[in-house]
């Protein structure tokens, strides 16, 4: 009867263990970035996308922004097919993640970044095509959102300083850290050691959670509060990279 219970036990904490993906999976959406949130940074990120594609000219000075960009756009498509809450655009969530993934995916071909964009601009219309649904698991591009994360990063805490002229695009980027954090929580390819799993889950939740509330001091313009937000996010992240250096 020991040897059964103990064995019972034991694949108890093996369960809770590997299940953080899935306790992660199960956060509403709400509960870090809104349904109109995540609408307004697609508009905004499918704009910027689309600016790279009009000209050679263009496509050679932000190509390589525009597959950053579009892995960004990735992200935000898939949190808002998962969303908990309604908005017009979600039935199309799916498909303008799998455009922006073949936007990414493009390269330095112009020809075919033109046409994949064409593609995500249906999309951002409405037109939802993509049969597959949203999933945290189709998000697979840890470098080009880490090189988005220390661009906003760096417009963040250079903006927070007017926060009176700049509240609105500090709100937005601190929900885009937070949607980045929910990403990376799902993409463990940095974790060599599957004793550092569980780190890596609590740093990206911790991602999420803290950026999410810096979003929310920012919107309420909580200005004696938001430099101990800045700090929880700059903390966990220093943590993290000192544990997982990329």
């Amino acid at each position: 009867m020991k040897r059964i219970l103990g064995a019972a036990t034991l694949a108890a904490l093996l369960l809770v263990t590997s299940g953080a993906s899935d306790n992660a999976a199960d956060v509403p959406v709400s509960s870090y970035a809104s349904a109109d949130d995540l609408a307004t940074l697609i508009k905004d990120f499918g704009e910027r996308v689309g600016e790279a594609v009009v000209s050679a000219e263009e496509f050679e000075a932000k190509g390589s922004r525009m597959v950053r960009d579009a892995r960004t756009l990735v992200v935000l498509g898939t949190a808002l097919g998962l969303h908990d809450q309604d908005h017009p655009l979600k039935a199309a969530a799916p498909s303008i993640a799998a455009t922006s993934a073949k936007v990414a995916e493009a390269g330095n071909d112009l020809a075919q970044a033109q046409a994949a964009v064409e593609e995500l601009r249906a999309a951002l219309g409405g037109e939802a095509t993509e049969a597959t649904p949203a999933s945290w698991s189709n998000v697979k591009a840890l470098g080009q959102l880490m090189k988005q994360v220390n661009f906003v990063n760096t417009r963040l805490k250079r903006n927070i300083k007017k926060l009176d002229k700049n509240q609105a695009q500090c709100a937005a980027d601190a929900t885009l850290l937070a949607v980045i954090g929910q990403a990376c929580h799902f993409d463990t390819h940095e974790v060599k050691d599957d004793a550092q799993l569980p780190h890596w889950h609590e740093y990206a939740d911790e991602m999420r959670d803290a950026s999410a509330d810096l979003a929310a001091k920012i919107k309420a313009g909580q200005a004696d509060a938001i430099d101990a937000a800045m700090k929880r996010v700059a903390d966990n992240c220093e943590a993290c990279h000192k544990e997982f250096p990329h």
